[in-house]
Formats: structure tokens, sequence, C-alpha cells
């Protein structure tokens, strides 16, 4: 099993656990098999780039926006201690740092 593979499973069934449907319904809207779709869902199988097309255009979302939801958001608390580590340091800390953040940005392209 692949990252890919359970990055997008997660994904669908976040996206169908957000719209609060089940696994039927979810599948009957987007003209998918219910044991294709258990299947993504238990990881048995990953989905081709034509069925994340159809899910996607069903629920008007793109690939990207779908990926999403898989990302996790950074909490207050992770920032504020950023900020209060920055706070602490030299102008020229400060330029190392901004400069190591756009190479991880960069890195991540």
């Amino acid at each position: 099993m692949t990252d890919f593979q359970l990055l997008i499973n997660s994904a669908l069934k976040l996206l169908r656990k957000k719209l609060n449907l089940n696994q039927d319904k979810f599948s009957e809207l987007c003209n998918i098999s219910v044991d294709a779709y258990r299947n993504l869902e238990r990881n048995r199988n990953t989905p081709r780039a034509s069925t994340i097309n159809k899910i996607c255009d069903t629920f008007n979302i793109s690939p990207i926006e779908l990926l999403s939801l898989t990302l996790k958001p950074i909490s207050q608390s992770k920032i504020e201690e950023v900020l209060k580590q920055i706070k602490e340091l030299d102008e020229n800390q400060v330029d190392l740092v901004i400069g190591f953040i756009k190479l991880i940005k960069n890195h991540n392209k």
C-alpha cells in the first residue's frame, strides 16, 4: 500500500463523512458500485483518475480540494510558540529563520 493510496482513500472517506452520507448513498451519487467504493475506504484499491474526477464532478470540488481534506490545520498554540521563539531572536537570526522557511516551502513544491 502506498502513501498516495492512503491519502486519496482517506480524503474520500473524509469527504463522505463531511457530507454526512453513508457509503451506499455516496457511491450511488457518484455512480460507483458500493463494493468498489467500500474497497477504496478499506484501502484495498486505489481509485483511477477517472473515478476521482467523477467524484469531484459530483460534488463540484477539484482534486486538490479533495486532497486538502486530509491536511491538518496548525494549532493556535503551535503558532504562538513559534512567535514566542522568534521574538527572542536578533535580526540576523530572524533572517535565517525566514530563509529556512523559504527553503522548506520550496522543497515541498
